[in-house]
């Protein structure tokens, strides 16, 4: 799975039960404007449509003529996140990814990490998932500054900012992550993907918080 088409899920997965227009797929994933380019966005459902069945995954999404797509069917939170352990595991290509990639329940457990993620964490990926997300937002200590950001992503928004995490030695890392929420149909929570590049501008190692 490409990250375009893994960030088209996410997208979906954050409006589950709602639709997703071409135009919020072209302009979330690619960053257009322009609904001229909403062949990107049909090309890379089909793709992702595909890789779930080739997965063995029941495709949840639904195509809505005229509109554009949305997962279909209502799952209970607990349910969700099994699907999206399902998702992560079924995909060679996101486990052995060279960007690290974590994803954290509303809690703070992390509920699935990639080897990429273990190399960079020095834990096993037996202890990161028996283990609490060690990101947080650069500023995160002050009460006021982790309040405003926790309201910003039960608000549903993407967030970009300087972050930190802690490896294994203690050893701290400080670069530049993105939140992104995913919600259930009902509008709750159900695990946050966090992104942390290096300053070249590669991911490195993906939190959620």
């Amino acid at each position: 799975m490409t990250k375009t088409t893994f960030d088209v899920l996410a997208l979906l997965l954050s409006r589950h039960g709602e639709a997703v227009t071409i135009e919020e797929l072209v302009r979330e994933v690619w960053g257009y404007e322009d609904i001229g380019r909403s062949g990107f966005a049909r090309t890379a459902v089909y793709r992702l449509r595909k890789e779930l069945r080739a997965a063995g995954i029941d495709d949840p999404i639904e195509a809505i003529r005229g509109v554009g797509f949305r997962i279909a069917d209502e799952q209970s939170e607990a349910d969700a996140e099994e699907d999206a352990r399902a998702t992560f595991n079924s995909h060679e290509a996101l486990m052995f990814a060279a960007t690290a990639i974590f994803v954290v329940s509303p809690d703070q457990q992390v509920l699935w990490a990639n080897h990429a993620a273990e190399r960079l964490s020095g834990y096993s990926l037996d202890e990161l998932c028996a283990l609490p997300s060690t990101a947080e937002l650069a500023g995160g200590t002050n009460p006021e500054v982790y309040e405003r950001f926790r309201e910003l992503i039960r608000s549903g928004q993407t967030l970009q900012g300087p972050a930190k995490t802690r490896q294994k030695d203690g050893t701290v890392l400080d670069l530049p992550a993105s939140w992104k929420p995913v919600f259930d149909a009902d509008g709750e929570l159900l695990y946050t993907i966090v992104e942390f590049w290096s300053e070249s501008g590669e991911i490195v190692v993906q939190r959620a918080g």
